[in-house]
């Protein structure tokens, strides 16, 4: 069996920003590690603010990052709606950032997303958002940022 490492850095942000992610910081770490396991990957971190959330995880060598988004998506949308926490949670918004970390950017992504509440003292979601998108050699549209 051929070894593989797919490793991601995954950003989902809540639909149209708004900040519905500030319940129980703990609860909703476990709902994506719940999430995560049951798509089938393996989560390392998890971490963010009121209105997104990044990820780092690996996934199945079989699995297209799409499909596991879109079921993550899914099932964290489900779960989140069932705790009394998130009530004002409706969605995650259509886009969302993937990208690629080889072993060797492992340490420093895992830092970067523990740090999230330290760099968001002094950096803006948008601006975060828009260097990775570029990151990921996409750009962002001011027309589907707020949805």
């Amino acid at each position: 069996m051929p070894a593989c490492c797919l490793l991601f850095h995954i950003v989902l942000r809540t639909h149209a920003n708004t900040p519905t992610l500030n319940g129980n910081q703990k609860k909703l770490f476990w709902v994506f590690n719940k999430s995560v396991e049951k798509v089938g990957a393996r989560l390392f971190i998890a971490n963010g603010s009121i209105e997104h959330v990044h990820l780092l995880v690996s996934l199945p060598q079989d699995m297209a990052v799409t499909v596991f988004v879109e079921q993550l998506i899914t099932e964290t949308r489900t779960q989140l709606r069932l705790i009394p926490d998130f009530e004002k949670f409706t969605a995650w918004s259509d886009d969302y950032v993937a990208i690629t970390c080889s072993p060797s950017q492992y340490n420093n992504v895992f830092k970067f997303i523990r740090q999230q509440k330290l760099y968001h003292r002094t950096k803006t979601f948008r601006g975060e958002y828009e260097r990775l998108v570029a990151l990921s050699g996409g750009y962002l549209d001011d027309r589907t940022w707020t949805h």
